[in-house]
């Protein structure tokens, strides 16, 4: 996509935006520090983007935690003079609103921050592009490029000059500082550029890669891993030709796997492969999906897998999904919303919130409500004012209510007489009728 088709602004030539800074950096500056800003010219490879496509469980991870981080409920608050959150204003019309709600007229916010959220947790970093209309300074669309189609261009002054987008075509565009607002997992060997899981663990995923395909090549040919076949003498072209052909016709595919070879001459089969067995592919698989579970600490039981699980560990660990791993990642998205997307509307009063995804944890708060009842008692048994005390709980005042002694019902025929009735029985006298 050429940069300005969108909003009519023309493209810029490159040669306007190069880094015309002196290079190299003269020791005074080196020694001032500007040499770690210079970064080292990193770039993202397509490999990690390919990863979603080749990995089933890079896919189920990303996917998982892209459309979980995408649903989360947004809120535009006027910010309080006390600073406390609960004292904010909510917004409920303003032109960020309608922008975040609807980004582009192709995407609603979910589809941006899903695309842009496979970005971050694929390669580290996502750069949404921010489109303005022509002789407006607000921003008019938000779009979400490919980051290894981005650049960064360092300045030994500024830090950062700009960035230049590489269009499919091969086209340069360089982009201002305000039209590319990048989302970063800091890379600590680059400060320009991020880092993902999925770098970290490359060579993990390539083995479970290697793997599959290994299995679907094993059956594709002629379900053997390989062999030799040898020949008492040389074979000339033609020779050579026809018995490769012939035995590809004959053996190769699933459907002519394991029938009876026959060898003309003196021609033998000799195989030189591993089976699957002595290759454990099974336990490498299952290796290698632990490993990528570890690099981005997710949870087993959320991606499905239960051999070990019950409903109280799978609670816990849905519970960790969403406070560790989700709403870190809406954290970085509340940071780029301030501090990146909102000052470009010129109004600092302002600020981005999300609604919480973290389900409550029951059993935490029916133990800490039984802590607090149980030091409640101690304490207003020492002596300490009942009042102070739950205000340092930060509980309500409960008023106290001594419960009426109970209402004890007579039993039948006792309201017949004011005492207790006597029972005739023997040592009862006989009244004298004389």
């Amino acid at each position: 996509m050429r940069h300005g088709a969108q909003s009519g602004a023309p493209v810029r030539s490159l040669a306007s935006f190069s880094n015309r800074a002196p290079v190299p950096l003269s020791p005074r500056r080196e020694r001032s520090g500007f040499s770690f800003y210079r970064g080292n010219n990193g770039t993202i490879s397509d490999t990690t983007l390919a990863t979603y496509e080749e990995v089933g469980t890079v896919f189920a991870i990303v996917n998982r935690l892209a459309t979980s981080t995408a649903k989360a409920d947004w809120r535009l608050f006027r910010k309080a003079k006390s600073g406390i959150k609960e004292d904010r204003a909510p917004v409920i019309s303003h032109a960020m609103i309608d922008l975040w709600e609807k980004p582009n007229p192709f995407m609603h916010r979910r589809r941006f921050v899903e695309m842009c959220q496979q970005h971050v947790d694929l390669t580290g970093e996502s750069d949404p592009l921010v489109s303005f209309a022509r002789g407006f300074r607000l921003p008019l669309e938000l779009w979400p490029m490919r980051p290894d189609r981005i650049q960064p261009v360092p300045d030994p002054f500024k830090f950062l000059k700009g960035y230049v987008y590489t269009s499919p075509d091969g086209e340069k565009v360089p982009l201002e500082l305000n039209e590319c607002l990048p989302i970063l997992m800091p890379n600590p060997r680059d400060p320009y550029r991020g880092l993902g899981p999925i770098q970290s663990v490359l060579t993990d995923i390539d083995s479970v890669k290697y793997s599959a395909q290994w299995n679907k090549a094993f059956f594709e040919n002629s379900a053997e891993p390989g062999g030799v076949i040898q020949v008492p003498t040389a074979l000339n072209d033609a020779e050579f030709d026809r018995l490769r052909d012939q035995w590809g016709q004959d053996h190769k595919g699933v459907a002519k796997a394991h029938r009876v070879a026959i060898l003309e001459s003196e021609a033998k089969w000799v195989s030189n492969s591993f089976t699957q067995r002595d290759m454990q592919f099974a336990e490498l698989r299952g290796v290698g999906r632990d490993v990528i579970l570890e690099a981005f600490g997710f949870p087993k039981s959320v991606l499905g897998i239960v051999e070990d699980v019950n409903r109280a560990n799978a609670e816990a660990s849905e519970y960790l999904f969403t406070k560790w791993l989700v709403e870190d990642r809406l954290d970085r998205w509340r940071d780029w919303l301030n501090f990146s997307l909102l000052p470009l509307y010129g109004d600092d009063t302002l600020e981005w919130d999300y609604v919480s995804p973290v389900p409550e944890n029951s059993e935490a708060d029916n133990a800490a409500i039984a802590a607090k009842s149980t030091a409640l008692v101690a304490l207003t048994g020492a002596g300490f004012e009942s009042s102070e005390v739950l205000e340092f709980f930060d509980w309500p005042a409960f008023k106290y209510t001594k419960p009426e002694p109970p209402t004890i019902v007579a039993p039948p025929g006792a309201e017949r007489g004011s005492g207790q009735e006597k029972k005739p029985g023997k040592d009862t006298k006989k009244e004298d009728k004389s």
